[in-house]
């Protein structure tokens, strides 16, 4: 039986959410219709009634647990085990139960019932219904199962198409709420001589408290070979500082198309930055991933993007950034770690823009991992870039400009309650470059909640 590539976010934890009728009438069609010596060798006790909680069921698991050397060969009684194990949590080994069962007797009629429905619940959606419509077209199914398979399938399908909402406040501390240098004074070069210049006001480094208003709407659908999302996403931050105040509004769209050995990813983008009352730029991005699928360890994958930016107020500015690089991507339940080296070239497209074109690299690392009753995650990047051309003739002596960047990000989240998590974040960026006027450093810690609906 052929796994499909799993769609929907895997749980580790599964109660039984089933009709208990669906597990009774089940065990029944397993009885008369399986072909199985475990009646005769008498390797198991069938109870006769099943239970109908979790806790039941998990008593039943246990109980079954010293028969499974003595009914190696009964595919009635890894029906049994793997029900139970699905209704009292452990999703992973009611899979394999099920599929033992179904290896000894693949007309094992409650075994399929049961091994659909873990296969739903563990994120193998499109492999549920397809067993599923395999029940229904059985001529041998008794008709007072119809009904309930039926109305399974309909909520399964439907579950393929969905919408999510979510959204969060933050509140916390902000070292450079503006982004601007922390240098005091700047060395301008003249024909008369150097000249220093304080920078102060709005030109250098502003701290301060703020509070975060994120909201994002995100619709879903899903096809055996194919997932596509669109989002919708609003972020407002308020500070003591009102000139640092700002509004972000973004749409993206993003296709996921699953083939045989390999993933391609195809995602396009707008974000629009209102910062200070005034429309401060709009940049749009499209990007292509191709990713090669293996069933365990990491995946290698090669990407590409392709960004524009258009400032609203300086249109000497304007400039598209073309993004290629390679990654390795490892995942396993709720750990995740990425790793992606890319080449960056900024393309000016106004001549008179300070520095002309760019070239540089960058490297990202993603880590993920749960810690204690949450989910840990952080990210380290690293950016170097170089201007082609000299930046000012009055700054170094129009020296070509160089930066070096750093930004490491951690955050810790909690689920307080079904939909409700706490999350606490620290970040810090730095900075580097032979012109004064580009050193910056800040550092930001917040705290906050999010909703999810």
């Amino acid at each position: 039986m052929t796994k499909k590539e799993p769609m929907l976010h895997r749980s580790n934890y599964y109660k039984g959410e089933e009709n208990n009728l669906i597990k009774t009438a089940g065990l029944c069609l397993c009885i008369f219709l399986s072909i199985d010596n475990a009646w005769a060798e008498e390797c198991f006790t069938v109870p006769e009634v099943l239970p109908s909680t979790p806790a039941g069921w998990l008593d039943l698991q246990q109980s079954l647990e010293k028969d499974t050397t003595h009914c190696l060969r009964s595919s009635v009684f890894f029906a049994l085990y793997g029900a139970s194990q699905l209704n009292s949590g452990q999703l992973q080994g009611a899979i394999e139960s099920l599929e033992r069962a179904l290896l000894l007797n693949e007309n094992n009629g409650a075994a399929l019932i049961d091994y659909s429905s873990a296969l739903y619940h563990s994120g193998q959606i499109f492999s549920a219904i397809d067993l599923n419509d395999q029940l229904l077209a059985r001529p041998e199914l008794p008709a007072h199962l119809l009904p309930m398979l039926e109305n399974r399938a309909q909520r399964w399908r439907e579950s393929t198409t969905r919408s999510q909402q979510d959204i969060s406040f933050q509140t916390g501390y902000d070292s450079n709420l503006n982004g601007a240098t922390y240098v005091k004074n700047l060395t301008l070069n003249s024909p008369g001589g150097d000249i220093d210049l304080p920078i102060s006001g709005s030109d250098r480094e502003s701290s301060g408290r703020y509070v975060n208003f994120r909201a994002n709407q995100q619709y879903i659908q899903q096809s055996a070979f194919q997932e596509k999302r669109f989002n919708l996403g609003t972020n407002i931050r308020l500070s003591e500082k009102s000139d640092t105040n700002y509004l972000q509004l973004s749409a993206r769209y993003r296709e996921k198309n699953i083939l045989e050995k390999s993933h391609w990813y195809w995602e396009g983008s707008i974000n629009y930055l209102h910062y200070d009352d005034e429309s401060l730029s709009l940049i749009t991005s499209a990007s292509s991933k191709y990713q090669w699928h293996t069933q365990e360890g990491c995946q290698p994958y090669t990407q590409m993007s392709l960004d524009y930016l258009a400032p609203l107020q300086q249109d000497t500015l304007k400039s598209t950034t073309l993004f290629s690089g390679v990654g390795l991507n490892c995942q396993n339940s709720s750990r995740m770690f990425d790793a992606k080296l890319e080449h960056i070239f900024n393309y000016a497209l106004d001549e008179e823009r300070p520095g002309g074109n760019q070239r540089g690299w960058r490297i990202n690392l993603q880590w993920q991992k749960p810690l204690y009753n949450g989910l840990f995650s952080s990210n380290l990047r690293h950016i170097r870039l170089k201007d082609s051309s000299g930046y000012s003739s009055l700054l170094e002596n129009g020296a070509v400009r160089r930066q070096r960047r750093t930004d490491l990000s951690m955050e810790y989240s909690q689920e307080l309650s079904p939909g409700n998590q706490f999350n606490v974040s620290l970040s810090t960026q730095q900075q580097s470059s032979n012109i004064d006027l580009f050193k910056q450093r800040s550092t930001r810690f917040g705290i906050g909640f999010r909703k999810l609906f």
